[in-house]
């Protein structure tokens, strides 16, 4: 019990340490893809103004085409300053069933916005165990510029073709995951992230994914 209430403590602390910094509560369970979106620009953002000195450390990689142009995107891990790891993978856990996966892959292994790859995946019934498993509400972006706003390739909100499957989710301590698993989805270019896809201008993202330390990232959800 008291190392829960520690873990717990723990937690809290990291949270307030997030909102200080001024970061999104993200990954409340199935999101759409606005939301997603926005997430996983505020992380690019974080990066660009934290890290610009940090040493990465490649936690995973995502093997993939782009319309059948093979490519390899990393995943990365990163201390912001603060002691404690960051990353552009992590998962979340909201009230005990609420999983999020979001992987947040670069060309380099380096932070660079131009060309990084997001995936996003959750589920209902907690952390996953019994896989392989396919994960629900599947979404991701493509950035083909260094543009954050502009020129985005996305699910077509009003009709998804996406599928992201884990083939493994297997703990390794301290609140970390290994993963592995494949997607398949079809993108469309946002001119605007705001405006309608250009349906005419699409990708298709295929290929697989292979992390071995997922960390757990903290929910702020405004109170202590």
């Amino acid at each position: 019990m008291r190392h829960a209430a520690d873990e717990a403590e723990r937690r809290r602390r990291r949270a307030r340490r997030c909102r200080a910094r001024g970061r999104p509560a993200r990954g409340l369970g199935p999101i759409p893809i606005a939301a997603f979106l926005i997430a996983a620009i505020a992380l690019a953002t974080g990066l660009s103004a934290a890290v610009a000195q940090a040493e990465f450390e490649v936690l995973g990689t995502v093997d993939a085409t782009i319309d059948g142009e093979p490519g390899t995107w990393y995943a990365l891990g990163y201390d912001a300053g603060d002691g404690e790891e960051d990353a552009t993978v992590h998962y979340q856990l909201l009230f005990g069933s609420m999983f999020s996966l979001q992987i947040q892959a670069h060309v380099e292994p380096r932070y660079q916005l131009e060309g990084t790859l997001a995936l996003q995946g959750s589920s209902f019934a907690g952390v996953p165990s019994d896989c392989p498993c396919t994960l629900s509400e599947p979404e991701a972006s493509y950035w083909s510029t260094s543009a954050m706003l502009e020129d985005v390739y996305m699910v077509d909100r009003d009709a998804p073709d996406a599928e992201v499957i884990l083939d493994a989710f297997e703990p390794i301590g301290d609140d970390a995951y290994r993963a592995e698993g494949s997607f398949r989805v079809v993108v469309h270019r946002y001119a605007s992230v705001m405006g309608p896809p250009d349906l005419d201008d699409t990708l298709v993202l295929e290929g697989t994914f292979s992390v071995d330390r997922v960390p757990y990232l903290d929910v702020d959800l405004g109170y202590e």
